[in-house]
């Protein structure tokens, strides 16, 4: 939506998702939104990033990989839980149906930045799928990742 305050406010008092407002909404086709990058703290072998992914299209998306350059990045899932101990292993790919969305970051599918050094800013990220398709996956740097239902999405 474009405007200023006054017209964003105007379509909050309407009751449209704030989700939209701040684009995290919906859209054609492959879309990322909301992404962040966890600063890594001193030291640290890798740093994780996440967001929303929605793939607004007709058919299926298999997300493959994620370049950017000077680092190694790998699509992961997290492991453990029901009692067990919690890890987090890597995937070969990540799959999004039609109209479907899917929240990577801590605790789920996520992507690990490796490099030396290690990106604390936006490392301009570009998501790859199976079909050749090619998204760029902005980052926004945080020092600790939102709780969920804490704001600031995914």
């Amino acid at each position: 939506m474009r405007g200023g305050p006054a017209r964003r406010g105007a379509a909050l008092r309407r009751g449209l998702p704030l989700a939209l407002l701040l684009g995290c909404g919906p859209g054609p086709g492959l879309r990322w939104t909301c992404g962040l990058l966890r600063r890594p703290a001193p030291g640290a072998a890798a740093a994780l990033a996440g967001g929303s992914l929605e793939n607004g299209g007709p058919g299926p998306a298999r997300l493959v990989g994620a370049e950017a350059p000077g680092l190694r990045i790998e699509l992961h899932t997290t492991t453990g839980g029901d009692g067990g101990p919690a890890g987090m292993r890597p995937v070969e790919a990540l799959e999004l149906e039609a109209g479907a969305a899917l929240a990577l970051g801590p605790g789920g599918p996520h992507l690990m930045l490796f490099g030396d050094p290690l990106p604390a800013d936006d490392p301009g990220l570009v998501l790859v799928f199976a079909d050749g398709r090619r998204v760029a996956a902005p980052l926004r740097p945080v020092d600790a990742w939102p709780e969920p239902g804490g704001g600031a999405a995914p």
